[in-house]
């Protein structure tokens, strides 16, 4: 079975797109490099396939300079009210923290090297019975890094993104059962959508 994988990265402007792999679909978003904060309006991996609100944890890959971030989000369009945001290699990649809010006080800290420029690191984040852990590896549970057991609030969205100097890219496997992609980033004029298969490839200027 001949399997398509995207190997170019953009980092001029936001670019989703979708592939087969070994392991089933993945989505794989490809940020632009922000001299300031982050934008987490860019992609939606929920309208992309990713059912949030029936898993507690999720594993990535993910490739850049410094500052990935994630926000889990109790409402899927609301990025302030009730979010935890994750900071990995932020700070020139030397610090990666956990926050209840965007800019928020550092919850947990940990301190060190994770992101890779030049070769894609794996990651996981889960969300269960009140905490929120973050960690290295494939393996969720595994190489754990942070912790913070201060959630009382559902996971029904998640929102990836780098800012502070630097693009990347993640790639998200998706579940086996997960419905067919609907392109989050439609809206967008500067995006490009590209969605590679088995057999075919299709390219269409978005945002």
């Amino acid at each position: 079975m001949k399997l398509t994988l995207v190997a170019a990265i953009a980092f001029l402007t936001p670019s989703c797109c979708e592939g087969t792999r070994p392991y089933g679909r993945t989505l794989t978003y490809n940020c632009p490099v922000r001299d300031g904060h982050v934008d987490y309006s860019q992609f939606n991996p929920v309208h992309d396939g990713l059912r949030v609100n029936t898993i507690t944890s999720l594993a990535f890959q993910t490739k850049g300079k410094n500052d990935a971030h994630i926000l889990l989000q109790n409402n899927n369009n609301d990025f302030e009210y009730k979010v935890v945001e994750i900071v990995i290699g932020g700070w020139g990649n030397t610090l990666s923290v956990i926050r209840n809010k965007q800019q928020g006080e550092a919850l947990c800290k940990n301190e060190g090297h994770v992101l890779s420029s030049s070769s894609l690191q794996w990651f996981w984040v889960s969300w269960n019975g009140g905490c929120v852990k973050v960690g290295k590896g494939p393996n969720v549970g595994g190489s754990q890094i942070m912790q913070w057991c201060g959630l009382n609030f559902s996971i029904n969205g998640i929102r990836f993104s780098y800012g502070f100097g630097s693009g990347g890219t993640y790639l998200i496997p998706l579940p086996e059962n997960s419905p067919p992609r609907h392109d989050s980033s439609k809206t967008s004029k500067s995006s490009r959508y590209r969605r590679d298969t088995e057999e075919s490839e299709e390219s269409e200027d978005r945002q």
